[in-house]
């Protein structure tokens, strides 16, 4: 008769990696009562020649763990009887033993039920015929005795054999039973799925993990073992594993018994603050069950991915001007745009105002001056992703500023995420420099010595030797009443006054300038009188 499919079991021990929880203890046992003729009597003899089988036909597919006969050890005791399983070929036992096991049976003069328990659990196909097969390699007499059940009635789907040698089975005169028990399990049939709520959260979000889990049956599973590794990213909140039973060690979650059906729970994590916009992770959940007898299956791993949403603000600093004359204007514009995935709250925006500068105004209505500080600024409640804000501020740069002063515009914005953890700092700064004229003017004459009516030639120095160019300057040449001016090289307009002329002059630029003064000497002369030219300079930095 064709037999069922056949599953072996080696009977082990499963030492699991430190990397993974304890399997909880099993609550399961591979003892259970399959099949059973429990109709007990005559002895009939079991040695070296004379051999008992008995045929079975189960119901359902189950693992065979154990058979258990009524016996009894005779003569010389303590020795094994060996009991096995074989499939069936035509009708009796096979060849060869699919299964096996031995004990030392009771000496006790009624007999009794004795445990053979077997070596390796084989699965006996439901519908299909197997054979308990008993032997004795002891001599006639000093064998065993095993209990028949008279007739073959008391267990209808089976019969008995008996055999001088193992291999040539005849049935029994009259046809009988013989008295068993076979005790098996029926193993789980695990499947696992997980989900992921959301695989773009942002700080403070709540992600919910679910993790499902199958017993298809037909039999309980001693335990399983659910480990949910979160990243750095990631923080427990919560669970309801209790109520399907779970009992939770850190992130890892026990069950015991999972009896045959569908169970479902949710751990709830919450996205840490201070990520950057676009940190990528991931969640591992691995399932670890058990068979029925606790002997634990391969782990089962899904892995879910996610990318943070989190704010980035992108600043700007803009400057009306990076060279300025004393008395310019000096606008300065930061402009934070939010170019992260979720809102940035918070918003502090500051500029500072430089020493060689003074605060005139700012244009947006968030912010104020604080004189002590030289800074500007103000908070803004949130920017949203794509949105921008700008902080704009006005100053001068003082009449007198020397030529080649810096002057440093300084902007920063502060932000927190969602959670209320803050993010990094953004700053820029802009650097200018001053420019003012700088004049050394000197006088030289063409001669040092000269008489009535003589032309001499004054000329006048005053190179422009700063960054900038002076907006006017002006000359106050005291001669009289030694001198009358002829003319002035280049030709330029002069102005008189009580001690002579004056001459004002307009836009410098950097570079050389001289003025060169014709006079006349019109003081009538003694011998040795010394007549001065006196030179009055006037040259503003630039400030109007």
């Amino acid at each position: 008769m064709s037999q069922g499919p056949r599953g072996i079991i080696l009977v082990t021990v499963l030492v699991l990696s430190a990397a993974f929880m304890a399997i909880p203890p099993a609550g399961a046992h591979p003892y259970h009562l399959q099949i059973a003729n429990e109709t007990v009597s005559t002895p009939q003899p079991v040695d070296a020649s004379h051999w008992i089988a008995q045929s079975i036909v189960p119901a359902s597919n189950f693992f065979v763990s154990r058979i258990t006969l009524w016996v009894r050890d005779d003569g010389t005791t303590g020795d094994s009887l060996v009991v096995s399983l074989r499939d069936d070929v035509s009708g009796a036992p096979g060849p060869s033993d699919i299964t096996q096991g031995s004990a030392v049976g009771t000496t006790a003069g009624g007999g009794g039920w004795v445990d053979f328990d077997m070596a390796t659990y084989v699965e006996l196909g439901g519908g299909g015929t197997y054979w308990i097969v008993v032997h004795s390699t002891a001599s006639l007499g000093n064998g065993y005795s095993y209990w028949d059940s008279l007739t073959d009635l008391p267990y209808g789907p089976g019969t008995g054999r008996m055999s001088l040698d193992g291999v040539l089975w005849l049935p029994p005169v009259p046809p009988r039973d013989y008295s068993f028990r076979v005790y098996g399990f029926v193993q789980p049939s695990w499947s696992f799925s997980a989900s992921q709520s959301t695989s773009s959260p942002a700080a403070g979000d709540s992600v919910d993990y679910r993790a499902d889990f199958t017993n298809g049956g037909p039999g309980d599973a001693a335990a399983l073992w659910v480990n949910f590794t979160l990243p750095a990213e990631l923080q427990y909140a919560t669970d309801d594993a209790g109520t399907v039973g779970g009992v939770r060690t850190g992130t890892s979650f026990a069950f015991t018994g999972i009896g045959s059906g569908a169970y479902s729970f949710t751990l709830t994590a919450s996205v840490v603050g201070g990520l950057q916009d676009g940190t990528a992770s991931s969640t591992t959940i691995a399932f670890t069950g058990t068979d029925h007898n606790g002997v634990a299956m391969a782990p089962v791993t899904r892995t879910f991915g996610f990318s943070i949403r989190a704010p980035r603000l992108s600043m700007s600093l803009a400057s009306s001007a990076s060279l300025m004359d004393p008395g310019d204007d000096l606008t300065l514009n930061a402009t934070v745009t939010n170019v992260g995935s979720s809102p940035a709250s918070s918003v502090a925006l500051e500029g500072t105002v430089d020493r060689n500068a003074t605060f005139n105004y700012t244009t947006s209505a968030f912010a104020s001056y604080n004189a002590g500080t030289r800074k500007v600024g103000g908070t803004l409640a949130t920017i949203g992703p794509g949105a921008s804000a700008s902080l704009e501020w006005n100053v001068t740069i003082p009449a007198g500023t020397p030529d080649l002063a810096a002057v440093r515009s300084n902007a920063m914005a502060t932000y927190h995420d969602a959670a209320g953890s803050t993010m990094p700092v953004e700053t820029r700064f802009t650097l200018g420099q001053v420019r003012a004229p700088v004049f050394a003017p000197a006088l030289a004459l063409d001669q040092v010595s000269a008489e009535h009516g003589d032309v001499i030639a004054v000329a006048m120095y005053f190179n422009n030797t700063g960054g900038g160019a002076a907006l006017r300057a002006l000359m106050n040449w005291d001669v009289i009443p030694n001198y009358a001016l002829v003319d002035l090289v280049p030709a330029t307009p002069s102005i008189p006054s009580p001690t002579g002329f004056d001459v004002s002059l307009t836009n410098l630029g950097t570079g050389p300038h001289n003025l060169i003064a014709r006079m006349q000497v019109v003081r009538a002369l003694a011998d040795g009188l010394a007549m001065p030219i006196q030179v009055r300079w006037e040259a503003p930095r630039r400030a109007g």
